[in-house]
């Protein structure tokens, strides 16, 4: 670990004649992020995106040309600074020689959801904020293509069912029954009516550790959103999926009704972009299916890293927990409780 920090602080100081005081490493699934403070007490985040091809290259640069667009727009989230060559990222290698993009940005000020305490009246109206955070983001590129953010070959594309599908044979015998169903079902049902789908660019991973709060006279607000690691062209449907998915995750590990959660999730999505009929009749399908793409991908993660097995369980277990639950009723009796219309 020291080495990584001098390796930090040489390439910072490199790169963007920085002087870094301290350093700290922010646990996370795949890349590697490191919180920065200077000599002059400014905070950066430093980010670390191992690329594997070509096309990895050309999907970072897109993404940090939507960030460019959408902080021009007014909305609130990480400014990626230039380096002295007037680059705002870096290719080259990076702890074990791996080829990586390396990102120094602002850190944005506030606290992350996931870490705030708060009641459950005040949670769902905070989770109801960030579908309209997301749907917003989604709703400023509506009509564009952007052909590089389309992401074919990634296992995170819930949509390659081939791609992850294969790792529910290493789950335990009843989750492994729940993933196959919502898997084959999701094949079946959703796949074959993409085409009345609406598309465009999402954000896809609205989990509670990616949107920024700052309190405001009573209780808390949404101020802005982070990690744009995962975004991509996909559909509508797939961000809203994804979202009441790691929203009901928060639920569930915080003793809070994810059903009451789910609803508020869709619910604020839907104000501000709309999903069609065809959408509507589906979307617990897709979320069940994202809860299933969580487990296997997951899972397998965890027999290739098992130092991440702590990470990564905290993960799986209310996935599991979820899942379970929605199998075990009907589902005209999740969207009643979803209030689905």
């Amino acid at each position: 670990m020291e080495d990584t920090i001098l390796e930090v602080r040489h390439f910072v100081k490199l790169h963007y004649d920085i002087n870094v005081k301290v350093v700290k490493k922010v646990t996370s699934y795949i890349d590697e992020n490191y919180i920065l403070t200077t000599d002059t007490e400014k905070t950066y985040l430093l980010k670390v995106i191992t690329v594997k091809d070509n096309d990895d290259i050309r999907t970072q640069k897109a993404i940090a040309d939507v960030m460019i667009r959408l902080g021009s727009a007014g909305f609130n989230l990480p400014v990626r600074l230039a380096a002295n060559n007037g680059s705002t990222s870096i290719l080259c290698p990076f702890g074990k020689s791996k080829l990586s993009f390396l990102v120094l940005q602002t850190f944005l000020q506030g606290s992350l959801l996931d870490d705030i305490i708060c009641g459950e009246k005040d949670m769902v109206n905070l989770i109801f904020e960030c579908g309209q955070k997301l749907a917003a983001i989604a709703r400023h590129f509506k009509g564009e293509v952007l052909s590089h953010l389309s992401r074919p070959k990634s296992e995170w594309n819930l949509l390659q069912v081939d791609l992850y599908r294969h790792y529910v044979a290493e789950l335990n015998d009843q989750i492994r029954e729940h993933c196959q169903n919502a898997i084959h079902t999701f094949a079946t049902m959703v796949v074959p009516k993409l085409s009345s789908f609406q598309s465009g660019f999402i954000h896809a991973d609205g989990n509670a550790c990616n949107f920024i709060v700052s309190p405001k006279e009573i209780g808390w607000k949404i101020t802005g959103v982070i990690d744009f690691g995962d975004s991509c062209t996909s559909y509508y449907i797939v961000d809203v999926a994804t979202l009441l998915t790691y929203m009901m995750q928060k639920a569930q590990s915080s003793n809070l009704d994810i059903h009451e959660v789910a609803k508020h999730a869709y619910q604020g999505y839907i104000n501000v972009l709309p999903l069609n009929q065809d959408e509507i009749a589906v979307l617990d399908l897709v979320v069940a299916a994202r809860l299933a793409q969580s487990i296997s991908i997951g899972s397998h993660m965890i027999k290739l890293e098992p130092e991440k097995s702590h990470l990564i369980g905290q993960s799986i277990k209310p996935c599991s927990e979820i899942l379970t639950k929605l199998s075990s009723i009907s589902r005209k009796q999740i969207r009643e409780l979803w209030a689905i219309s």
